[in-house]
């Protein structure tokens, strides 16, 4: 049981291990990885034709402008696993934009690729391996032209990938869409800053390689390059948030869904300065920083030596260790995101779930954390801290695990909700969710925890929970909403409830349940709390 929770855990959040260096483990999928995470083999069971023809089932071949491109098709619906999208990000490419890479004879697209370099879900050894840019393509059908859905998984901005069964597109692409998913760098290796670095934010530039790859493919994989919507959970839903604040959209996607994931009000981004001073810790803490080229001593070291060099900070918003997440730069993300979002006219369809903060307590029950209130609440919100605890007292809360997972679940939401209030007050198309669903799992109701609406997109599994017979026309009607946003920006049709567009007037929302219901007030003197500490 206590490796479920570790697992739901570092799936959706990310966190820290109470051990700061973890031990070694040069494999890409470690002894330790969840087993959804390993490469899975998805060839058919149907065998080329005599005449090497194929039936409905079989091998399938795309051409891409990287080359040609070989994958399967199962039930009908073709998928391809593992495509490069770029040139692997090692050596002199390490900490450097991502670049095109070419190929002639056709690829081998039936397995998945590596996870990028990144700590286990127990923090106890590390796993993946830097030659990781791939994405994966499900739902493809020649000569079609159907809107395509564009995912970057969460993790703090430092776990996760592609391949966790939790974002198998097959489900979805039943919705008549084409559906992508991506690794991205991740950690030191993906948003380290340095004075001698010629960039930042690399994780975000292979996104945005992401997103130029499928434009430039989109037909060739039965999609339409003029319809496509980015879409993330947790960190991937705040990079969702901060490409519409950077205005990167332009010739790339359409429309932004970000699921638990505000990008203001929520995750503290660093300016350069302070992503630099941290990269300069890290330079010391790894003996480059005496170099005569300290860029290239960096790239000359393990990969290892690199992803665990200062240590892990759980959830990156408190705790110990290094915070590695977008830094505001003003070249990809805006020095004041509030303010690009007021501007950025991009359709977007966001939400939160009621019990995000419950993933502290689960941790903390786990025995993966420990958690101060005291300590926790200063490192959130430093000289801001008092006027956090007079409005979430000690007292009225059984521990300090509950008082700080009722913040921290207060944040998300409002968080949510204060991006939705600078979309709508700028006159912007912006529809607002709330999950309410209880995920009930072997260790017990963790009710609606960050991240168990991830089950409900897809129509896959959590953390090995499947969606029960009675959850699945909750996926259906979810499925419906997201891919009929995809298509036009509006998630409305058929006989579904209908989901009013927020408005600031009544906090205007969806309730998603299995009894789906519209609502107001979305915790308004809650949120309005947090708004003004936000605005002060």
């Amino acid at each position: 049981m206590k490796m479920l929770g570790a697992v739901l855990t570092m799936l959706v959040l990310g966190g820290c291990s109470k051990q700061a260096t973890p031990a070694r483990d040069t494999g890409v999928d470690g002894a330790d990885a969840p087993s959804f995470d390993v490469r899975v083999d998805v060839r058919a069971d149907a065998s080329d034709d005599a005449d090497g023809s194929t039936g409905p089932d079989g091998p399938v071949q795309i051409e891409t402008t990287s080359g040609p491109v070989g994958g399967e098709r199962e039930d009908g619906r073709s998928v391809f696993l593992g495509i490069p999208y770029a040139q692997p990000p090692v050596g002199e490419r390490r900490w450097a934009p991502p670049a095109d890479l070419i190929w002639t004879t056709p690829f081998d697209a039936t397995s998945f690729g590596s996870r990028c370099p990144q700590p286990n879900i127990a923090f106890t050894s590390l796993v993946g391996d830097e030659d990781c840019l791939t994405l994966n393509v499900w739902g493809y059908d020649e000569g079609a032209n159907k809107p395509v859905m564009v995912w970057f998984h969460g993790g703090s901005f430092l776990q996760g990938s592609a391949t966790e069964k939790t974002y198998h597109g097959q489900d979805l692409t039943l919705h008549d869409v084409v559906v992508v998913t991506a690794n991205y760098r991740l950690g030191a290796l993906g948003f380290l800053a340095h004075p001698s670095l010629p960039g930042r934010n690399f994780g975000l530039q292979d996104q945005l390689a992401v997103l130029d790859w499928v434009s430039a493919n989109a037909r060739a994989l039965g999609g339409d390059p003029g319809n496509v919507t980015v879409f993330g959970e947790s960190a991937g839903g705040i990079a969702a948030c901060l490409m519409v604040a950077g205005g990167h959209g332009e010739g790339r996607f359409d429309r932004a869904i970000s699921q638990s994931g505000p990008c203001t009000g929520l995750l503290p981004l660093p300016d350069v300065a302070a992503a630099e001073a941290q990269g300069d810790a890290l330079a010391a803490a790894v003996s480059c920083d005496q170099a005569a080229d300290v860029v290239a001593c960096l790239r000359g070291l393990p990969q290892n030596d690199i992803v665990d060099a200062l240590g892990f900070r759980l959830g990156v918003i408190f705790g110990d260790g290094a915070a590695w997440v977008p830094v505001r730069d003003d070249v990809l993300v805006p020095i004041d995101v509030e303010v690009a979002l007021a501007t950025a006219a991009t359709p977007m369809l966001m939400g939160s779930n009621a019990d995000e903060g419950s993933l502290a307590i689960i941790a903390a029950n786990q025995g993966i954390i420990e958690i101060d209130y005291t300590t926790a609440t200063e490192q959130m919100f430093g000289t801001r801290a008092d006027v956090i605890r007079a409005q979430y007292p000690r007292a009225g809360y059984p521990d300090d695990v509950e008082a700080v997972a009722a913040i921290l679940g207060d944040r998300f939401v409002c968080g949510t909700r204060r991006v939705a209030r600078l979309r709508a007050n700028a006159g912007h198309a912006v529809w607002l969710y709330h999950f309410t669903h209880s995920f009930v799992t072997p260790i017990g109701d963790l009710g609606a925890v960050h991240g168990s609406e991830l089950p409900f997109v897809f129509g896959t599994e959590l953390t090995l929970v499947k969606l029960r017979d009675d959850e699945i026309p909750l996926s259906e009607l979810m499925q419906r909403y997201w891919s009929r946003f995809a298509v036009t920006g509006d998630p409305n049709g058929g006989a579904d409830v209908a989901w009013p567009p927020y408005s600031t007037a009544g906090d205007s929302h969806i309730v998603l349940d299995t009894e789906p219901s519209t609502a107001g007030q979305l915790r308004t003197s809650t949120c309005d709390f947090w708004d003004g500490v936000d605005d002060a």
